[in-house]
């Protein structure tokens, strides 16, 4: 073996060259043990497996567990808060990931059984016996550079060499992506709250089903749960940190950090809400098992950045108004499109999520088109503009006919960019 990460019930080692294998009932005894190398689509049965490639600078395995207690009636434990506040229950099979820190820092890559993992049909080949195609975007726009990253209940934390760190609540399930099984808005719900739990969650959300599940339960809020700056520990610390499940609750984890105090090594610990404060809990005979950081009271988090995207797409439809991004990063959840007709200008959001699929991909933005879907959305404060320009008005309602939102289908390469709607609307914007 060459690494080891657990969570809850399950467990992830590395071996034979990074390939991972789990054991799942790790909390219970011997005889109820199940490992398996199978990892990625479909659902858990890939034979390839996947493994964490070596040149990752760190990575973590995560397991946000349901939790059942009844099943007549159906009851659970496990919930999770959305972007919105709204509790939301933790989907039926949970949640398996792992997360690979990139050797720049800038790049969290996403593990997940249900998602490709290597090709079976090449199970020789070093390129193909993982897939990183699919990616967590990293704080400040995907541009802080981490030295190191831990996981636990879809809870990820990073921090970067000045002990600046940041924490967020997020997996597949929750970014918008997983729409075979869950739905998602980025409209405000007003008073509606989560479902009880995953069963009524997933039938409620069919309108056919509404004699039988009458009650509606709010949708998943976009964008998801964004990352939130912690603060700074008060005294000597090293890189390794990790993240802690203290209870069924996304709320409930807890941050700790290897540290040193008045000359003893031990755990700087605190509960991952941000208003909360370190406290030391020395460890007898420990040692420190990293260099200490420069870790600096003040804010050191722009002194590390990686250089902002630039890549850029523009286009023009054949009635004459352009639409265009800039600063594009392929593992965004939230783009701003600019659209202008009449001489006048206005912001459009996407809200985009990768789509799930059976097969491997290259990582990173390539050639090869990476395909999004989402939501297209007026900005409220260019609404009153729109309204009052016909020629702008008339450009937005050719993307958004209701004026509202838009359902989207959107494909990414590094030659263009897509943007299909729901009423057959598709605008090709290429590299600017």
């Amino acid at each position: 073996m060459t690494g080891l990460s657990v969570d809850g019930s399950r467990l992830v080692v590395l071996a034979n060259g990074g390939k991972v294998y789990t054991l799942e009932s790790a909390d219970q005894t011997p005889e109820l043990w199940w490992w398996t190398a199978r990892f990625g689509s479909p659902i858990w049965m890939n034979p390839g497996g996947t493994k964490v490639r070596p040149t990752m600078r760190a990575w973590s395995f995560s397991w946000l567990d349901p939790m059942y207690t009844s099943v007549i009636p159906f009851k659970q434990q496990g919930f999770w808060t959305d972007g919105a506040g709204h509790e939301q229950p933790v989907g039926g099979a949970g949640v398996t990931s792992l997360y690979a820190l990139s050797q720049t820092g800038d790049r969290i890559f996403i593990l997940d059984p249900w998602l490709p993992g290597g090709d079976p049909f090449k199970p020789s080949s070093k390129r193909y016996s993982s897939d990183y195609s699919y990616e967590m975007q990293g704080p400040v726009d995907g541009r802080f550079r981490a030295v190191n990253l831990s996981s636990a209940g879809s809870t990820t934390m990073v921090i970067n060499r000045y002990g600046d760190m940041y924490t967020r609540l997020w997996d597949f399930d929750m970014s918008g992506a997983d729409t075979l099984f869950f739905s998602y808005t980025p409209e405000d719900q007003g008073n509606l709250k989560g479902a009880p739990n995953n069963f009524e969650g997933f039938f409620a959300q069919y309108p056919f089903l509404r004699g039988i599940f009458p009650k509606p339960y709010a949708k998943f809020q976009l964008p998801s749960p964004q990352w939130i700056q912690q603060p700074k520990v008060p005294g000597e610390i090293t890189s390794a940190i990790s993240v802690r499940q203290t209870g069924p609750r996304s709320a409930n984890r807890e941050l700790q950090v290897e540290g040193r105090k008045d000359g003893k090594v031990g755990i700087w610990s605190k509960k991952i809400d941000p208003k909360a404060s370190w406290k030391f809990t020395p460890v007898a005979k420990a040692k420190l098992t990293a260099p200490v950081l420069d870790n600096t009271a003040a804010d050191m988090t722009s002194a590390t950045l990686s250089p902002a995207s630039t890549v850029n797409y523009a286009g023009r439809d054949k009635s004459g108004w352009t639409l265009s991004t800039r600063s594009f990063d392929y593992a965004t959840e939230v783009q701003t499109f600019q659209i202008c007709a009449g001489g006048a200008c206005a912001d459009l959001t996407a809200y985009i999520a990768p789509t799930p699929r059976p097969g491997w991909m290259p990582v990173g933005l390539t050639s090869t088109p990476r395909i999004y879907q989402g939501f297209l959305r007026p900005s409220a404060a260019d609404r009153a503009a729109i309204a009052a320009n016909p020629a702008l008005k008339k450009a937005v309602a050719a993307l958004i006919p209701d004026g509202r939102m838009e359902n989207i289908i959107m494909t990414a390469s590094t030659k263009e960019m897509t943007v299909f709607t729901l009423d057959k609307k598709m605008v090709k914007l290429g590299r600017s």
